[in-house]
C-alpha cells in the first residue's frame, strides 16, 4: 500500500513538472510567462562630458612691445632692470634733454633780441611823440604844417613795427612751451602692469617688451589631439598652489608645428589658454608652474543619462527594455547621444525616474510580466493580514510555478 501510494506521488510530479516544461517551451504556447529581474535602474539627470588631458605651463598672457621715438631726441638712460615688475606710470626710460636744451638757448637769444628791439621801438616813438608834442605847442594858432605831418606817419609806422613785433615774440613764447611740454615728456612711462622681460641695449625697436601680470597657459597638443580642439572650448586648469579648479578658455592653437616637421621628430602644436575670474584669488600664481590642463571636447548638461550596456540594437535602431506601470517588460526605441566613458546621454525615448533593465542580452521574455526579489524591509503580519486569501493563494501559486 505504501509502495502504492508512494509511486502515484511521484508519478504524479513527474506529469506535473513535464507538463509545466512542455507548456513553458512550446512554441507559441498560450500559457502565461513571467521573466524572473534582479538588475534593474532608473534613468537619471547627469553631465556627460567628454574630455583629455594634457600639461601645460602659467606664462604671462601678453606681451607689449615699448618703442623709441628718435624724433623726441637722443637717448639718455633706461630707467628699470631685466625682471623688474613695473606698474602703470612707472618710469621706463628717458630721452637727453641736450637738444632740447640748446633748441631753447636759441629760441631764448631770439626772443631777446625780438624784446630788444621792441625796447627800441618804444623809444623811438616816445621822442617822435615828444617832438610832435613840442611842435604843435609852437604853432597853436596855426594850422597843421608838414613836419606834423611827418611825425605823425612816424608814429603809425613805428606802431605798426612794434604789433609784428609782438606778434613774433608770442610765436617764440608758444615754441618756449612746446620745448617745455617735450622735456617733461623726455621720461616715457609705463601704461601697463606686468614684468620687463627684455631690454635692446642697442637701441632696435621694440627698446623694452612687458609681460603681462595676468597669468595665461601655455601648452602643446599633438596631432591626434589638435584634430579635436578649436579655439574657444573650454578648459579646466589644476594647480598645485591653487585649491580651485580653474576655468579657462583656448584663446589660441597654431596648427604648424613648434618646430620644422621631421621625419623622426614628434610634431606638437603650440596653445594658450586665458584663464578666467582669476582677480579673486588669494593665491599668487607665478610664471613657470606647471600645471595640470583637462579640454573639454564636448559635452551635455543636465542630460538624460544610463549605463551604454544597458541598450541593445537591431540594425542601426537602439532599444531600451523599460518597466513600465502595467507590471510589463516595454521595448522602447530610443534615440542616443554623446557616450563618453560608459555613460550613454538620451536624447529621446525616455524621461527621468524610468526603471530600465541593466543587462538587456540576459532577457529572454519580451512584453511580458516580470517577477522580481522579495524585499522583506517591506513585509510585514500588518501587510500579510490585510492581503486576501485568494491574493496569498495566487502569489504562492506563481512562486511555485
Amino acid at each position: 500500500m505504501k509502495n502504492w501510494r508512494m509511486i502515484l506521488t511521484i508519478s504524479l510530479s513527474v506529469a506535473f513538472v513535464v507538463g509545466n516544461l512542455y507548456l513553458i517551451f512550446k512554441e507559441d504556447s498560450k500559457v502565461h510567462r513571467s521573466q524572473w529581474l534582479n538588475q534593474w535602474d532608473q534613468v537619471e539627470v547627469d553631465d556627460v562630458i567628454e574630455t583629455f588631458s594634457t600639461a601645460g605651463v602659467i606664462t604671462p598672457a601678453e606681451e607689449y612691445p615699448i618703442y623709441f621715438d628718435r624724433h623726441m631726441g637722443s637717448f639718455q638712460k633706461f630707467l628699470v632692470s631685466k625682471g623688474e615688475k613695473v606698474f602703470p606710470s612707472s618710469p621706463l626710460f628717458e630721452y637727453s634733454s641736450s637738444e632740447i636744451d640748446e633748441k631753447r638757448t636759441e629760441l631764448e637769444t631770439e626772443k631777446t633780441k625780438i624784446q630788444n628791439e621792441i625796447q627800441l621801438i618804444e623809444a623811438h616813438i616816445r621822442k617822435v611823440e615828444d617832438l610832435r608834442y613840442s611842435s604843435k605847442k609852437k604853432k597853436e594858432n596855426e594850422t597843421e604844417d608838414s613836419t606834423t605831418v611827418t611825425l605823425d606817419n612816424e608814429i603809425l609806422n613805428q606802431e605798426l613795427e612794434k604789433k609784428k613785433l609782438d606778434e613774433e615774440l608770442k610765436r617764440y613764447d608758444r615754441l618756449l612751451a612746446d620745448l617745455d611740454t617735450k622735456k617733461n615728456n623726455l621720461k616715457v612711462t609705463s601704461m601697463y602692469e606686468g614684468y620687463v622681460k627684455e631690454i635692446n641695449q642697442q637701441l632696435e625697436n621694440p627698446i623694452l617688451t612687458i609681460r603681462s601680470a595676468t597669468p595665461a597657459v601655455q601648452g602643446s597638443f599633438t596631432g591626434k589631439q589638435l584634430k579635436k580642439v578649436s579655439e574657444g572650448m573650454k578648459a579646466e586648469v589644476k594647480l598645485p598652489s591653487v585649491k580651485e579648479i580653474l576655468d579657462g578658455s583656448i584663446q589660441h592653437v597654431e596648427t604648424y608645428p613648434e618646430k620644422e616637421p621631421a621625419v623622426k621628430r614628434k610634431s606638437l602644436y603650440p596653445f594658450s589658454i586665458q584663464l578666467s575670474q582669476i582677480e579673486d584669488l588669494e593665491e599668487e600664481i607665478t610664471p613657470g608652474t606647471k600645471a595640470k590642463v583637462k579640454i573639454i571636447t564636448d559635452e551635455a548638461l543636465n542630460a538624460l543619462a544610463i549605463p551604454h550596456t544597458s541598450i541593445f540594437h537591431e540594425g542601426k535602431k537602439s532599444y531600451l527594455l523599460l518597466l513600465n506601470k502595467a507590471g510589463k517588460i516595454e521595448k522602447r526605441e530610443i534615440k542616443t547621444g554623446l557616450l563618453v566613458d560608459g555613460l550613454q546621454e538620451i536624447k529621446k525615448g525616455v524621461k527621468k525616474g524610468d526603471t530600465f533593465i541593466l543587462n538587456p542580452t540576459d532577457i529572454r521574455l519580451k512584453n511580458t510580466t516580470f517577477i522580481t526579489p522579495i524585499d522583506l524591509s517591506l513585509l510585514d503580519k500588518k501587510t500579510i493580514k490585510e492581503m486576501r486569501k485568494k491574493e496569498i493563494a495566487k502569489y504562492l501559486l506563481m512562486g511555485f510555478l
